[in-house]
């Protein structure tokens, strides 16, 4: 991760995350706009992900110091793609299956799948072999938009862990949206 390393002070931060902390993470919508999303643990935000208009795709996530877009692509071969602020250059490609589920491949050499788990595909999940990496779980008693995150200790080693955070809300917010709005 070189791009927007050093915080001002308003940026999130997964600085001190511990693995003693998976599934307190919340993301959930922000209270300031129904297009921008909040990772949260207690009263601290450690991420964020805002869509940059009212239509479209376009979103900018800021995590762990860094701060990548998030852009769907392509009609007949779909692909998220997701970059490094003023990079030109894909660091991360998400290519979906017609479930949703789809394969993610880091520049850097990483391959990851994304799946859901669980009755109601109720859970979601980044796996590398057979190990989920990072779990987002719906949570049923609040708004839909709204999931609990768990991670493996593994993920802490990740220099992705940042952007996984990231992509996966991304895609279940799209996939929330296309439900919501029939696609439009």
């Amino acid at each position: 991760m070189s791009a927007g390393h050093g915080t001002s002070g308003n940026e999130p931060t997964l600085a001190g995350l511990r693995a003693d902390m998976s599934g307190q993470l919340v993301w959930a919508p922000s209270s300031s706009s129904s297009r921008r999303f909040e990772l949260r643990v207690r009263d601290e935000t450690v991420a964020t992900l805002t869509f940059d208009k009212d239509v479209g795709s376009l979103a900018t996530g800021r995590a762990h110091g860094g701060t990548w877009t998030f852009k769907r692509a392509g009609f007949l071969q779909p692909r998220v793609t997701v970059r490094e602020a003023g990079s030109e250059y894909d660091h991360v490609v998400f290519r979906p299956t017609w479930t949703g589920s789809g394969d993610v491949e880091f520049r850097g050499g990483l391959h990851v799948h994304w799946r859901p788990f669980g009755f109601w595909n109720s859970e979601w999940a980044f796996l590398r072999a057979d190990e989920r990496l990072v779990t987002f779980h719906w949570l049923p008693d609040t708004a839909a938009l709204d999931a609990r995150v768990e991670f493996s200790v593994a993920a802490l080693t990740l220099a992705e862990a940042p952007v996984l955070l990231l992509l996966g809300w991304y895609l279940r917010v799209l996939a929330y949206l296309e439900a919501q709005h029939g696609g439009s």
